[in-house]
């Protein structure tokens, strides 16, 4: 493994809660978590594309696209074993990195109350869970993961289902200025039969909560909590609405960002 450099040992010294948070979820959960869904919508660990950047850079977690999902390297597993937590951060870390945290323990228990309390005093260095019965291949927290774990799934692909839709009509819409009277009906009759199956995927995207917010081609304030952009761009910088966000409303009346959305740049 490589010698880290002075500037990316302050780097560490000074992460964010939030990269904190992404840090601990991600070794609860000791594989994949999806940005969005699962450490956004899940747990409320916001992440930002700076966030992703600075994680990345340092090396401690890889990333894949499409959706965006992170696990720990090899790197950020030896940090968190061996110099995690350092210095107690300027903002407390988010409440959902600890529910992750307790989530990954448990369920390494097993719902074993003597596993959990020899893990938690001492006496072992393992948790030991103890063997589930014939009757009893599942405990009810497994089969909540479970649950979770696909609305969590769906709702994914409602979201990506809504962005994919609003950029369909526009290509039918070029579509059908071009063509010529032959291909008119046939247009009109595909435009229908979309519009039908569209209307069942807002329904269910509305049964969830979920809607697009602000609008294709729209001037906004570049907020990386809300968009992806390719390019460099600083939050508050104009932008341009490529891709809509999807949002989901909650019953405490909040918005969580299930799928970012896609700006360029103003200029």
């Amino acid at each position: 493994m490589r010698q880290m450099t002075s500037d990316e040992v302050r780097e560490l010294e000074d992460l964010t809660p939030v990269e904190r948070g992404v840090l601990v979820a991600l070794m609860a959960a000791g594989g994949l978590l999806k940005e969005s869904a699962e450490l956004g919508g899940r747990y409320q660990i916001r992440m930002t594309p700076a966030h992703r950047k600075k994680l990345a850079g340092l090396g401690l977690i890889k990333t894949t696209r499409n959706p965006f999902t992170h696990q720990l390297t090899d790197a950020g597993w030896a940090f968190l074993a061996r110099d995690f937590p350092m210095d107690v951060p300027r903002e407390p870390m988010k409440l959902g990195a600890m529910n992750a945290l307790v989530e990954g323990v448990l369920k390494q228990a097993g719902g074993d109350p003597g596993a959990l309390e020899a893990f938690f005093n001492g006496k072992s260095g393992k948790l030991k869970p103890s063997e589930p019965t014939q009757k009893e291949t599942k405990t009810p927290s497994a089969e909540s993961d479970l649950s979770d774990a696909a609305w969590s799934d769906s709702e994914e692909a409602l979201a990506m289902a809504l962005q994919d839709m609003a950029a369909f009509g526009v290509r039918l819409q070029a579509v059908e200025r071009s063509a010529g009277e032959t291909q008119a009906n046939p247009l009109k009759q595909l435009s229908l039969n979309a519009d039908a199956i569209f209307q069942n995927v807002r329904l269910a995207a509305r049964k969830r909560g979920l809607e697009t917010d602000f609008e294709r081609g729209e001037e906004i304030d570049f907020d990386p909590v809300y968009f992806d952009c390719f390019e460099e761009l600083d939050a508050g910088e104009a932008a341009i609405v490529m891709k809509q966000p999807v949002i989901k409303h909650t019953a405490r009346d909040q918005k969580i960002v299930v799928l970012r959305g896609l700006v360029s740049p103003a200029d």
